[in-house]
């Protein structure tokens, strides 16, 4: 050794323990001053900066959560850095590839094992997701990244890498995927048709729109195929001059961005439409739409039919089976009095008359819970009382199980039918009266005439103080009086029409009595008229008068 030579030995802490004279001829180097000291070579700085850097990466490791890792290969020694999560910590999880391995899920050992197999051969980047048991016994999901190093020879040696607990991550990116599927299936199996479009506009009015996607509904509902990428006035011809008032809605939607819900009848579709439309973004627009053609026709038709019950002339009311009045048309307030808001919820016994006994109802109710289809006549009573009369049918409304739900009514009113009828009635009974009373007339008459004849020859060959002329007076008054009784059933009974001519108000009223008296008196029923002279006479036809005396 040369004597200028200078040599220095340091502990395993970089101080100095043996120095060489030479070392001493250096600037500030006396052996009695730097032993013990540390050494302040280039070495001792390198690896004071190494140390100082492996520090902050251990560090940034800490905060990121990241784990460096490497593994010798020759020795199967496992080297780990960082926070090893979850539940493991530096000192704790294996040293050994094996234990390492056997953490891993049993699902994801073997693909572990082939996917780093293949990268020591293909040298290809290594990334791989496997679930590791944590110190709790449950499984976390870990990322784990990998690069080979090689020796002089092309070998592995030693992979160095990083791996980070991506278990939130793969929850989130599989709830994501999740939703992702879930709305991909909405819009593939949702019943309503759906379609994303983009209006095409010119100085803010739309002139057309384009189909970018579709659901299956929107082709089964429509029977529109292939649409996607093109025009609406490709796909529906027609559509921008029999609808613009549809293509205005679409536009004022993706223009402003209101949504907007209506039911539309498209004319170039010939179909209704219930539709919903929103914006996304600016320009575009989606439309949930159904197609209500059906549904309009069922509503066209019950609206028809309502009309034409609340329009008829007959009585319609509708009850529920246990017979509470759900709905009467405007005929019933007509006919009954009572208002609609007056005679829902009540029972159809609000217009019961007192004329028809319990026996009456209890047939009617038999016959409608036998489920069969009651027929007949009631006598009612008004609002204000007054009594009218009404035919009925009432028939029971079953469900699909055959169970009666409602009783439906419809009743018309027959009272002035019913008058009419009585006054045939009568009129008929007037006829046969007077039928009778011409026939019995004629019969009598003639002998009545006789007797008169034969009473008055009498008279004639009898001398006046004879005192048989008083009761040939007498024969001849009453045969007479029995002559105008017949005159007068005759006249009665003439149904030919009679011209108008004066009478004396009081011969109508005594030949009226004429017919009368007979039965009254029979009656023990003494009557007195009181006929002021001197009435004038009147023009009339008299026969008439007296059928109404």
């Amino acid at each position: 050794m040369r004597k200028r030579d200078v040599i220095t030995t340091a502990e395993a802490q970089l101080c100095v323990a043996v120095m060489s004279p030479g070392a001493e001829t250096l600037p500030a180097w006396r052996a009695d001053k730097v032993r013990g000291k540390p050494n302040e070579t280039k070495e001792c700085t390198a690896k004071k900066a190494l140390a100082a850097e492996k520090r902050r990466l251990e560090h940034v490791c800490v905060s990121s959560r990241v784990a460096l890792w490497v593994w010798n290969i020759p020795s199967g020694t496992v080297e780990w850095s960082g926070s090893v999560e979850p539940g493991h910590r530096i000192g704790v999880f294996p040293h050994t590839f094996e234990a390492w391995r056997s953490l891993l899920h049993p699902d994801d050992k073997d693909h572990f094992t082939e996917a780093l197999n293949q990268h020591l051969r293909n040298k290809a980047p290594c990334e791989i997701y496997c679930r590791v048991q944590c110190a709790v016994g449950d499984f976390a999901m870990w990322h784990l990244t990998g690069v080979a190093e090689c020796d002089d020879h092309g070998q592995p040696v030693r992979v160095v890498g990083t791996c980070m607990d991506a278990t939130d991550r793969k929850k989130a990116a599989v709830a994501r995927r999740r939703v992702e599927e879930s709305y991909l299936s909405l819009f593939e199996n949702m019943l309503n048709g759906f379609a994303y479009c983009r209006m095409l506009c010119e100085q803010d009015q739309p002139l057309d729109f384009i189909f970018l996607a579709v659901n299956k509904a929107f082709e089964n509902l429509t029977g529109l195929r292939n649409v996607a990428g093109r025009k609406a006035s490709e796909v529906v011809p027609g559509i921008q001059e029999k609808d613009p008032e549809l293509l205005k809605a679409l536009g004022r939607v993706a223009r402003i961005g209101v949504p907007e819900k209506f039911e539309t009848y498209v004319e170039s579709m010939k179909m209704w439409l219930a539709v919903s439309v929103y914006r996304p973004e600016e320009g575009d627009f989606v439309v949930v739409f159904d197609v209500i053609t059906e549904r309009k026709r069922v509503e066209e038709e019950r609206t028809r039919l309502f009309t034409a019950v609340e329009q008829a002339a007959e009585t319609v009311v509708i009850t529920d089976a246990q017979g509470t009045i759900l709905y009467a048309n405007t005929a019933f307030e007509r006919t009954t009095g009572y208002t609609r808001q007056e005679a829902l919820g009540q029972k159809p016994s609000i217009l019961k008359s007192g004329k028809q006994d319990a026996a009456f109802y209890k047939q009617l109710w038999d016959t409608l819970m036998r489920g069969e289809v009651w027929q007949g006549h009631f006598i009612n009573k008004k609002k204000d009382g007054t009594i009218y009369e009404e035919d009925a049918t009432l028939s029971p409304v079953r469900n699909s199980a055959g169970q009666t739900v409602n009783f439906v009514g419809i009743k018309l009113d027959v009272s002035h039918e019913v008058a009419m009828e009585a006054q045939l009635r009568q009129s008929q009974k007037m006829e046969a009266i007077g039928t009778l009373a011409g026939g019995v007339a004629h019969e009598i008459n003639n002998p009545i005439n006789g007797i008169m004849n034969y009473a008055q020859l009498v008279a004639d060959e009898l001398p006046a103080n004879n005192d048989l002329q008083l009761y040939l007076a007498n024969i001849m008054k009453e045969t007479n009086r029995v002559s105008v009784i017949v005159r007068n059933l005759l006249a009665f009974a003439r149904q030919d029409k009679q011209a108008h001519s004066p009478a004396d108000p009081a011969d109508i009223i005594q030949a009226t009595l004429s017919l009368l008296q007979t039965v009254i008196r029979h009656d023990q029923i003494l009557l007195n008229i009181e006929v002021p002279p001197g009435l004038p006479k009147m023009e009339c036809r008299s026969q008439q008068i007296e059928q109404v005396l």
